[in-house]
């Protein structure tokens, strides 16, 4: 009853009403066509704040002549439910909504498991609606059974919540299943609401994204759903998003007082400014805060959606949270061509930045990187690469509860602290057949169960090893070397339905071999039929 609550509050909120203002999905391969077209110079546009806004999109973007390119125009009902349109849509003058199957079957083999084959099966359904002029809304459910390659399965193992059962990358708690298996559900839900032309209002569980990278080291959607009220404000050359959001602790060291998930609460801003029809910057920060007793609930001190969170922090003495601020730029070299990059500051002290001398305190992430859209004159080609590192100890906290984490897994980058890694993302479409390309090449310094070189941002940094000469990727030292490529055929773009094979070969080699992390070598062949509507994350 539970999973299907989102989906009853929704259908009993109907209304006669109708507009545009629901998400567009964040499918990585769906948003790489919008952002060619969101991203021409003198487009006054924000590309950070992820999931868009359809009626933002349409501005620069036509969504419904990208799906009308690529259709069959077949005739009978299965024909153009199958290959062109929404399964069920309604359609009235004051409000639409549609209904659509949701579904993952693939099946595949990892060349150096034990087991014969591996294999993802998910059903589900995903229903969005427009109502009058202010009201969208939208809610998914997905029900999963996977066996996965040998590495996700140790990860799975080793990421457990309070009952001991395993966490999914990005995708929640999971029970056993079968032999090597495992059973996980999810599901998602929204409400938005647009008064004006200037601000939006949201409400929901779900995921968010800030940044033009393939990672994000804001806020990323590799981690699993939380509920979040998001206001986004737009103006002039500016868009200003507010986010808070309620996330858990899920460890069993946390556990207090039969509270088996301890919760915890995080309140960002964004603002994004064309400061000239080429260069974007944006000014990021957040701040969580929590209480180890479990008494203290939500802190109305972070309510205000325009003030500055260090002095609040600073008021609150021992009561503050782990603030963090962030700065970020785009600039659009050519209508094809783009540079881009994120700064994280965590914590430092000027004078040890100055004196390089290594100091623990000296906390901070950065990314740069390129988008290259139809690349050397080839239409519908995309480059995306970047650089990405972060030094130890960052987004780590002395209160672990207080970290910048959420369901076991960082809220930026997957490998959160101590790492350097580069990402190519090669994307390529014809007509209705794709091929995608990845290659990711990492280092990073992974923390033993004795130690803390500031791998595990769910460590204290006061169990830190030394407070001077610590480097990126010290300790536990892992190098990664990940390479996929991918290729299919949409089958229906309406819902991004689509028939893929996928090849993966990954390398990781580790100094110290734990039952965790294991030297590993080997191939991943699998191939199958996905509704492609959220990312997943199999790339460390």
């Amino acid at each position: 009853m539970k999973r299907l609550l989102p989906l009853i509050i929704l259908l009993f909120t109907f209304s006669n009403s109708y507009s545009q203002d629901q998400d567009v999905k964040y499918s990585k391969f769906r948003y790489a066509e919008i952002e060619n077209g969101y991203n021409q110079i003198g487009n006054n546009s924000h590309t950070a704040s992820k999931p868009f806004i359809k009626r933002e999109v349409n501005q620069y973007y036509n969504l419904n002549a990208y799906d009308s390119t690529l259709s069959y125009n077949k005739k009978g009902w299965w024909g153009r439910k199958l290959f062109d349109e929404r399964f069920v849509t309604v359609k009235k003058d004051d409000f639409w909504f549609s209904i659509d199957p949701v579904m993952n079957f693939q099946v595949g083999k990892d060349l150096n498991s034990e087991y014969d084959y591996t294999y993802v099966n998910t059903r589900g359904f995903y229903i969005e609606g427009q109502l009058g002029s202010q009201f969208s809304f939208q809610t998914a459910f997905y029900e999963s059974q996977a066996r996965f390659p040998d590495y996700v399965s140790d990860w799975t193992r080793e990421h457990k919540g309070v009952s001991g059962a395993g966490l999914v990358p990005g995708q929640g708690i999971a029970k056993s299943f079968k032999e090597g298996g495992y059973d996980y559900p999810m599901a998602e839900a929204q409400i938005s609401y647009t008064p004006s032309k200037f601000f939006n209002f949201q409400f929901g569980t779900g995921k968010n994204f800030i940044g033009d990278g393939y990672r994000s080291m804001f806020l990323s959607d590799a981690g699993f759903n939380y509920p979040y009220f998001k206001i986004n404000t737009t103006f002039w050359n500016i868009k200003y998003t507010n986010y808070w959001m309620f996330m858990q602790d899920i460890r069993p060291e946390v556990a207090v007082n039969g509270n088996v998930h301890q919760k915890k609460f995080v309140t960002m801003h964004h603002l994004s400014w064309n400061i000239t029809d080429r260069i974007n910057i944006g000014l990021f920060e957040a701040i969580v805060w929590a209480d180890s007793t479990g008494t203290r609930g939500f802190d109305v001190s972070y309510l205000n959606p325009i003030i500055f969170y260090r002095p609040i922090e600073f008021s609150l003495g021992s009561q503050g949270g782990n603030a963090l601020i962030g700065f970020s730029t785009k600039i659009k070299i050519t209508n094809t061509l783009q540079f881009f990059g994120q700064a994280v500051l965590d914590e430092f002290t000027l004078s040890e930045v100055k004196a390089n001398d290594g100091y623990w305190a000296n906390k901070f992430a950065f990314q740069v990187g390129l988008n290259y859209y139809n690349a050397f004159g080839v239409e519908n080609l995309q480059i995306k690469t970047e650089v990405n590192w972060s030094r130890p100890y960052t987004f780590s906290h002395r209160e672990p509860l207080q970290n910048y984490g959420h369901f076991n897994q960082p809220l930026g980058h997957p490998w959160g602290s101590n790492f350097i890694e580069s990402a190519t993302v090669i994307r390529y479409r014809y007509e209705r057949f794709f091929a995608d390309a990845k290659l990711i090449l990492g280092r990073k310094g992974f923390d033993t169960p004795e130690t803390n070189w500031g791998g595990d941002i769910y460590k204290p940094y006061t169990t830190r090893e030394q407070d001077y000469e610590n480097v990126i990727a010290q300790g536990n030292t892992g190098t990664l070397f990940f390479t996929n490529l991918k290729a299919g055929y949409i089958v229906n773009p309406a819902v991004n339905l689509k028939l893929f094979v996928d090849f993966t070969f990954r390398d990781f080699s580790i100094l110290d071999e734990t039952d965790f992390l294991r030297n590993s070598s080997g191939a991943i062949i699998s191939f199958g039929v996905r509704t492609d509507l959220f990312n997943t994350y199999y790339d460390f």
